[in-house]
């Protein structure tokens, strides 16, 4: 079979049919206002807000502060699971457990749910097992999954049924991206339909796999994508387009109508879909005046991804930016070697007298010959870091590259449960203040996704919060 080619941006984009005429916005908003529906994501780590802004992030799931936050809380709420760093079976479980509680405490408010899985842009993850226990905590385990990775800010688009990374003005296949080679979460197409036979080895087939088009969208509007979404048959799977957020908003229109007529969809996607869903509209970047952020100490950057755009970013930080370099050996850093200790007095000295610092753990990937090892062996290396940074001293702010290692920052680190997602600071990066309860509340926390922004977006980051 021959490779998918790459594609010119420009010349793709004008090639493509005109957008829906029509604003699905106003639509989505009455729809959501009447019916006083509580939306819930379902997040597989803490990047799923990076489009959405004045949302809530929690990392409880119990069911007292569920019911807490149907009660009192009416924005949209982003439950971090943190599966992308568990095994399929512990993914699993956790998303069973959560999508359980979610469901008990939208019946004890008696409050209308919506429940969306939100995973990669680029394709990695649980995604198939999450959305098999998000179908059976909400009652729908014959209903069809509909697979929806578009992510407008972080240039993910998705042209006859194949997935695209945007870089240089140059559509890249996903399958040929540097995501693809991801130790755990490999793969090696980009045509969704043999994408799913691929994650799902050969369970579904290609041709069992349907899709909603950007002609459909484009041409037959919210209409034609709810009659699209009332023709799909029990256990089925479908993928749809999109290019533009116009694109998804309709989508997310026609999946309201679906569900108005009793055709209730399993969904499974990135970022932007969630905002369409909720009838989130554009916001501007945050701007750092409105943070407060004390100006007696410094930052502090926490780099634990491993993917080669982090590699380059972390590079190009050290090279641009007056940071203190702190590189941490992972072999150290498993053994429990006594020299880190030494190490956390030197970051904290730093961070009393105002100079940002940079953590890093060592560049060489470590890696084992299956997937479950690797996992767990990243697992560690982000729980062996958060434990040591316990102890740190308060920073003027923390950016954390990595989904696995800010939710591991957050939770043991900081002992967050939870925080408000103010927005965006740079496309694609969300920006948290952290609750009352964790151990720096109200502090700026920045998860910073390993996939994301251009080779200066990290320095570019430290600029903006000087």
């Amino acid at each position: 079979m021959m490779a998918v080619p790459r594609l010119a941006w420009d010349g793709t984009l004008a090639s493509l049919p005109p957008e829906w005429p029509e604003d699905p916005l106003p639509d989505i908003r009455n729809h959501v206002t009447q019916r006083r529906e509580k939306i819930i994501v379902v997040d597989d780590d803490p990047m799923g807000v990076q489009a959405s802004f004045n949302v809530t992030v929690l990392m409880d799931w119990s069911l007292d502060t569920l019911v807490d936050d149907f009660r009192f809380n009416t924005r949209p709420t982003f439950i971090v699971a943190n599966t992308r760093g568990m095994s399929a079976a512990t993914a699993k479980r956790t998303v069973d457990e959560i999508a359980h509680n979610v469901a008990n405490a939208a019946r004890m408010i008696e409050h209308p749910l919506v429940i969306i899985g939100r995973g990669d842009s680029t394709l990695r993850g649980h995604y198939f097992e999450e959305s098999k226990s998000l179908a059976a905590g909400m009652n729908l385990e014959n209903a069809p999954l509909v697979l929806a990775p578009f992510f407008f800010e972080g240039g993910r688009v998705t042209i006859d049924d194949i997935h695209y990374v945007v870089e240089d003005n140059e559509l890249i296949p996903a399958g040929q991206s540097e995501f693809a080679k991801d130790a755990t979460f490999g793969y090696s197409k980009s045509r969704l339909q043999e994408w799913v036979a691929e994650k799902t080895l050969g369970a579904i087939k290609p041709d069992e796999v349907c899709s909603i088009s950007l002609d459909t969208i484009r041409k037959g509007g919210p209409r034609a994508v709810m009659e699209a979404l009332c023709s799909l048959q029990p256990n089925s799977m479908c993928i749809t387009n999109a290019v533009t957020m116009r694109d998804i908003q309709v989508v997310a229109l026609g999946s309201i109508r679906a569900e108005e007529k009793g055709h209730h969809a399993v969904w499974k996607t990135a970022a932007s879909f969630i905002n369409a869903r909720a009838g989130i509209g554009s916001a501007d970047l945050i701007q750092p005046a409105i943070l407060d952020l004390p100006q007696d100490r410094g930052g502090l950057i926490i780099v634990g991804s491993h993917t080669p755009r982090t590699n380059r970013q972390l590079e190009c930080l050290l090279n641009l930016c007056d940071v203190s370099p702190v590189e941490i050996d992972i072999d150290k850093l498993l053994s429990n070697d006594q020299e880190l200790t030494s190490v956390l007095r030197s970051i904290n000295r730093n961070l009393r007298a105002g100079v940002d610092t940079v953590i890093f753990t060592s560049r060489r990937l470590v890696t084992s010959d299956s997937k479950e090892k690797n996992l767990l062996l990243s697992a560690q290396i982000s729980d062996k870091l958060a434990l040591i940074l316990q102890e740190v001293y308060r920073p003027k702010y923390m950016i954390v590259k990595g989904g696995m290692t800010s939710y591991d920052i957050a939770t043991k680190s900081l002992r967050a449960k939870g925080a408000l997602a103010l927005g965006q600071i740079l496309p694609g990066i969300p920006i948290w203040q952290l609750d009352a309860e964790s151990s720096a509340p109200g502090m700026t926390f920045i998860p910073f996704p390993g996939n994301q922004g251009t080779v200066t977006s990290l320095s570019d980051l430290l600029t903006i919060l000087k």
